[in-house]
């Protein structure tokens, strides 16, 4: 939160989870509440941008546009929503079971729920690209192979060195972006605008 949003106003954070609340609590200076993404504990018109990363895709919710109209409601005119998805439903494995994932989107959902919400897509790629081709493998793989531990996730600590070279190759992708739509990854980000108000000629 504080990393990349402080610089540009009054940021504050959500989670449903009562235990990641007060976890952020611990390492955020910021404010951190406890509340559903399909249920915004603000009023309408509230903020200028709405960052949903890992948000929507969630079974906790009672839909993915469920979220996103409550998205749409607390932004203001010309406000926008930040979106991140994971990709491709044929990626499913043991890590989305753990982590309640409902779905896995294609390009096209991510379009037709942001547009049904009422939003403007400006922009819709895909993210962590350089790190596809192993990371499919290795989901892939669990389908030949799986986990011996159904209930575990396959987020884990890494060795440092492994993880600057993982944070270099994220970070080579960001100029990727800002020019093109990159055409597969993990992920899939979207940037969706709410139109702003006209006025009516009496």
């Amino acid at each position: 939160m504080q990393l990349l949003l402080a610089d540009y106003g009054r940021v504050v954070g959500l989670d449903f989870a009562h235990e990641a609340v007060q976890f952020a609590r611990t390492r955020c200076p910021g404010e951190v509440i406890q509340a559903s993404g399909d249920a915004i504990p603000f009023a309408d018109g509230s903020f200028d941008l709405v960052t949903a990363f890992g948000v929507i895709c969630q079974l906790g919710l009672r839909s993915d546009l469920a979220a996103l109209a409550e998205c749409y409601r607390v932004l203001r005119p010309g406000g926008r929503v930040l979106l991140r998805v994971p990709a491709y439903k044929w990626l499913t494995a043991q890590h989305d079971r753990v982590a309640e994932t409902r779905q896995r989107y294609g390009r096209d959902e991510v379009y037709r729920v942001l547009e049904e919400a009422g939003f403007v897509v400006e922009k819709c790629t895909h993210a962590n690209m350089l790190l596809f081709p192993a990371a499919a493998a290795k989901r892939l793989g669990e389908r030949i192979r799986p986990p011996k531990n159904r209930f575990a996730s396959d987020l884990q600590p890494v060795p440092a060195p492994l993880n600057t070279a993982f944070t270099w190759l994220l970070s080579a992708e960001a100029p990727l972006v800002r020019r093109c739509n990159l055409p597969y990854g993990l992920s899939l980000m979207a940037l969706g605008r709410k139109p702003s108000e006209t006025a009516v000629a009496a």
